[in-house]
């Protein structure tokens, strides 16, 4: 009997979105301070850092960092030197804490990661090769043996119920 060895490098907390999991290597800039955001919903704006320099493009992936719990993501979809607009309303408040991911899409180095399941129930992925598949019940403290590009809300047959969810690469 074979057993599988996880010993990840890099971790990322992530919700059931839909948004491709982006590799943590793959960051245009550290977690932003906040000081100098202003966000609204599906924008952000900076005026010290030029997104565009930093080579940020459409498709790219943001994770708001100013909550505890799993970060909300969007995609780019439009960069100015200052300001990203964003396919989702991820920011509540004004000065939020963020970080910019680039997308396997746009030359990001595509690394599908393994899942960890902190929290009781079930998980709908599509995994490296791009099936859909819902593994339902999974026990706190598990780990998924399959290679995963994005968690979706529901699909398969199933709806993801579990909470505490990491990619570990």
């Amino acid at each position: 009997m074979s057993i599988a060895v996880i010993q990840p490098s890099r971790a990322i907390r992530i919700i059931a979105n839909g948004i491709e999991i982006p590799y943590p290597g793959n960051n245009f800039t550290p977690v932003i301070n906040p000081l100098t955001n202003t966000s609204s919903g599906s924008t952000v704006t900076n005026a010290t850092v030029n997104f565009i320099s930093l080579g940020v493009k459409v498709g790219d992936i943001v994770y708001d960092y100013s909550t505890i719990t799993a970060p909300p993501s969007a995609i780019v979809t439009g960069v100015s030197a200052n300001t990203l607009s964003l396919s989702a309303s991820i920011f509540t408040f004004p000065n939020m804490f963020f970080a910019v991911y680039q997308s396997s899409g746009n030359n990001g180095v595509l690394q599908t990661p393994t899942l960890y399941v902190g929290g009781f129930g079930g998980v709908v992925v599509e995994t490296e090769g791009g099936e859909l598949a819902f593994f339902g019940s999974i026990n706190t403290g598990s780990f998924l043996p399959v290679k995963i590009r994005r968690v979706l809300t529901s699909g398969a047959g199933g709806t993801t119920t579990a909470t505490n969810l990491i990619a570990v690469f």
